[in-house]
């Protein structure tokens, strides 16, 4: 009798262990999702936009930024021009350039209410001309600068941007050792349209270069813009952009754009006129302050 019964237990006992594995597997299931769902929340609202926590992030930045060499990239002077309206922008920018172990100087850049238009109403096309200038004047002037870079401090940059200029640089002097200037940044977004001088390295003689935030110029470029911009008619770029092509500059271009604009939200400007957060010009490969948003967030 005891083995009529034994294949009607068996069948039940199999049905009772896979039903208590379901069980407890639907149970891992639900942890798993509350616990990635939880998790997603707290990082959502611990991203690292507190002061506190920049500040510790930058204590911890400035204690290995010693014992990494900061750089020019190459050039003798690297140009920040900063309003003194904008701390919150100058502090951004040189947490920025501090992360990747860039060495910048403050310029101090002009107000708009300092250079009104003929209506008397302040003008940030005319200021911006104003900043730029007085660097090309010292450029010019100074013995001991041959080559500066210029940065606006509403920008973003490529991460890995020590190989890169490097790389650049090393091909542009190559091709034309007398070049007068090199943007490294721009917004054009159509700057392959001539002949590249270094395809490899992605330069190509400059072909309309909008915008000013970020950019390269020799002494006999500073030189020439100095000689023709002492009065202002365009905003700077299409003032520059016509000085290029009437063959007055020898200038050149990053097909890709290496320095993007970068606008925070409710940032209203000439260039970001709707006040959105987003980015003027070619999309960095690599952002560098995706990676410093990455490097706060370890300190949460």
């Amino acid at each position: 009798m005891d083995g009529l019964y034994e294949p009607t237990h068996r069948p039940r006992k199999r049905r009772l262990v896979l039903t208590v594995l379901a069980f407890f597997f639907l149970v891992f299931l639900v942890s798993l999702l509350v616990s990635s769902a939880l998790t997603r929340h707290y990082f959502k609202d611990c991203m690292p936009q507190t002061a506190d926590i920049r500040k510790q992030a930058a204590r911890t930045n400035n204690t290995v930024a010693p014992f990494v060499a900061q750089t020019t990239l190459g050039f003798d002077k690297i140009y920040m021009v900063n309003l003194d309206s904008r701390t919150d922008r100058l502090t951004q920018i040189l947490e920025l350039t501090s992360f990747l172990h860039i060495k910048v100087d403050r310029w101090r850049a002009t107000d708009a209410k300092d250079t009104p238009d003929p209506q008397g109403k302040p003008s940030g096309h005319r200021a911006c001309w104003d900043s730029h200038r007085r660097i090309y004047q010292e450029v010019a002037d100074s013995p001991n600068l041959k080559h500066a870079l210029i940065l606006e401090d509403d920008i973003d940059i490529e991460y890995d941007i020590h190989k890169q200029v490097a790389e650049s640089m090393k091909a542009l002097n190559s091709a034309d050792p007398d070049w007068d200037m090199f943007y490294i940044g721009h917004c054009s977004g159509i700057e392959r349209k001539k002949k590249a001088v270094n395809k490899e390295a992605d330069i190509y003689p400059s072909f309309s270069p909008a915008c000013t935030h970020g950019y390269a110029v020799s002494k006999s470029g500073a030189k020439k813009l100095v000689d023709n911009l002492k009065t202002f008619d365009f905003p700077l770029d299409m003032a520059i952009i016509s000085l290029i092509e009437s063959g007055t500059l020898r200038s050149y271009s990053r097909g890709h754009a290496l320095f993007s604009q970068f606008h925070e939200i409710g940032d209203w400007s000439n260039i970001n006129f709707n006040g959105k957060l987003g980015t003027t010009g070619d999309p960095l490969l690599i952002s560098a302050r995706e990676q410093l948003n990455a490097f706060y967030a370890t300190m949460v």
